[in-house]
């Protein structure tokens, strides 16, 4: 044994044996963490798509909703079928998209590990009826009764109502109208009419 300990022949080749053991362990680590933060980003767009989709529909019904996220899901990630997906509505005010998907490894079996797990979460709250105030200043000058303009700004304008308020349903929402001319006759005391302006 002490004739063993103080001999060199045959050092390197145990010295490169743990080396290239400690190598490929550094390559899998680099190789498959790369590939797992790649494919996570991917899994997380698909859960947030999929969370803001659900979110966004208006006056629909939870089971819509799970619909929805899932079709959406499954539009932005191919791979679905190898994911745990679950969709929640939390008391009626938020989506919750939770995933999780199992990448299998070919290098960090050396090591030890065969899988690596991935998950991703998105919690998007359920969009509602807001409030709102909108003031339409509409052109009545006299170059708007050329080519029909009035009847298309009138057009448009209540067509806009009609998107704001959700054609009605939606009365958190107040419209005001005001003419825009070349002068506005304005009933108020002659203490606020300035004097400095013709009237």
């Amino acid at each position: 044994m002490r004739a063993f300990a103080h001999r060199t022949d045959g050092a390197i080749a145990i010295i490169t044996a743990f080396s290239i053991l400690v190598m490929i362990g550094a390559a899998a680590l680099a190789v498959h963490f790369g590939h797992a933060h790649s494919e996570r980003s991917r899994l997380q767009s698909a859960v947030d798509a999929s969370a803001l989709a659900a979110a966004s529909m208006l006056d629909a019904r939870n089971r819509e909703r799970r619909r929805r996220g899932r079709s959406i899901f499954r539009a932005n990630y191919e791979e679905h079928k190898s994911v745990e997906f679950k969709i929640s509505i939390i008391d009626d005010s938020l989506v919750r998209v939770t995933a999780k998907r199992t990448l299998p490894t070919f290098l960090m079996p050396v090591m030890g590990k065969e899988e690596v797990d991935i998950n991703a979460t998105a919690d998007v709250p359920i969009l509602t009826s807001g409030y709102a105030e909108v003031v339409l200043v509409l052109d009545y000058s006299s170059s708007m009764s050329t080519n029909s303009k009035y009847v298309r700004m009138t057009e448009a304008a209540q067509k806009m109502i009609d998107i704001v308020s959700n054609d009605g349903r939606n009365t958190q929402v107040k419209f005001g109208l005001v003419p825009f001319a070349a002068m506005v006759r304005a009933d108020i005391p002659s203490a606020y009419i300035r004097s400095d302006v013709t009237f």
